[in-house]
């Protein structure tokens, strides 16, 4: 894997303890990992098969975000998005039925 910055994670092993870590969290952190000076917090919105059907995520200099304490609120709305997603089917041609209790 190649690096883009000084903090880019390369090597597999500490790649592979990352992911378990967001997997178990539902929160993902950027760490200047992309751009020196810029720090994201993110999390997956799932959709009614509990697969990724969007993601929140917020950014800004590393000086002026504190992402740890940000995680928990972009957790929160990630899963409140969750639930809405979960409620309401789309069909090919985009439009809403809203899924009623037991399918």
């Amino acid at each position: 894997m190649t690096a883009v910055s000084p903090y880019t994670i390369t090597r597999p092993g500490a790649l592979g303890r990352e992911l378990s870590t967001i997997r178990s969290t539902g929160v993902a952190y950027d760490r200047e990992e992309s751009t020196i000076g810029v720090s994201c917090v993110a999390a997956p919105v799932l959709g009614i098969d509990g697969y990724a059907v969007a993601a929140v995520s917020v950014s800004g200099t590393t000086a002026g975000l504190d992402v740890r304490r940000l995680g928990p609120a972009v957790r929160t709305v990630a899963l409140a998005l969750s639930r809405t997603v979960a409620g309401h089917a789309v069909d090919v041609t985009g439009h809403h039925h809203r899924r009623h209790a037991g399918g």
